[in-house]
C-alpha cells in the first residue's frame, strides 16, 4: 500500500509525470490476490515447497513452487 499509494505517485511527479496517471495502479492492485492466496493457489494446482519473495517494498512478489 505504501508503494502504490505514496511512493509511486510521488516518484511520477518527481520525474515529470502526472500523479493522476498512476492512480489506476492502486485501484488495480486492490483486486489482486494476496501473496498467501497465491501460495494457496499454487498448492491447489499441485505444486509443493511453495514460497514467495517480496521485492520492491512489497510492490512485487516472486512465487516459486516445485512440481
Amino acid at each position: 500500500k505504501l508503494y502504490f499509494h505514496v511512493l509511486a505517485p510521488r516518484a511520477a511527479v518527481l520525474f515529470g509525470g502526472s500523479r493522476q496517471a498512476y492512480r489506476y495502479l492502486s485501484e488495480s492492485v486492490a483486486g489482486f490476490m494476496s501473496a498467501d492466496e497465491m501460495d494457496n493457489l499454487f498448492r491447489e494446482c499441485g505444486l509443493r515447497d511453495v514460497r514467495h519473495f517480496p521485492l520492491a517494498l512489497g510492490g512485487v512478489c516472486v512465487h516459486v513452487g516445485l512440481r
